[in-house]
Formats: structure tokens, C-alpha cells, sequence
């Protein structure tokens, strides 16, 4: 079995110097970013599960375990 690690979100966004997470940057750059950003990670996302015909996704932090759960439900579409 491989193992293959991948960041959800392989952007970065900043406020000042400051690294905003996925969840906070609806606080700073508003929701609609937030939707397309979710939107573009997603789609990044399930493109790499079909490439590598991955069977697990885990996911680390009630964020990202809110975004697998999406993406799974995405999946079964």
C-alpha cells in the first residue's frame, strides 16, 4: 500500500503577514472567494483521487473533514 499526501487547498492567502486558513478567509476576502476557492480544491482534489485511483481520503481538522465529507458526497454524484 502508498501512501500520498496532498494539501487540500494549494493556495495561499495572507492577511498582512499573517497565513489565513481556508476556514478564516471568508472573514477577510469575503464568501464569495471562499465558494470559488472551495470550488477550484474540490475539483483539484477528485482529479487527483481518479489519477491515483485513491481508496481512502483522511482528512486532518474539522475543515478539511468537513471538505472530504463534500467531496465524497460529490463523488457519489
Amino acid at each position: 500500500m502508498h501512501t500520498y499526501f496532498v494539501n487540500y487547498s494549494p493556495l495561499v492567502f495572507l492577511d498582512g503577514r499573517r497565513h489565513l486558513g481556508m476556514q478564516n478567509i471568508s472573514d477577510s476576502y469575503g464568501p464569495h472567494l471562499l465558494s470559488e476557492a472551495e470550488d477550484g480544491c474540490d475539483k483539484h482534489l477528485m482529479k487527483l483521487v481518479d489519477a491515483l485511483s485513491i481508496k481512502v481520503v483522511v482528512a486532518l481538522g474539522r475543515y478539511a473533514e468537513k471538505r472530504a465529507t463534500t467531496f465524497a458526497d460529490k463523488q457519489c454524484d
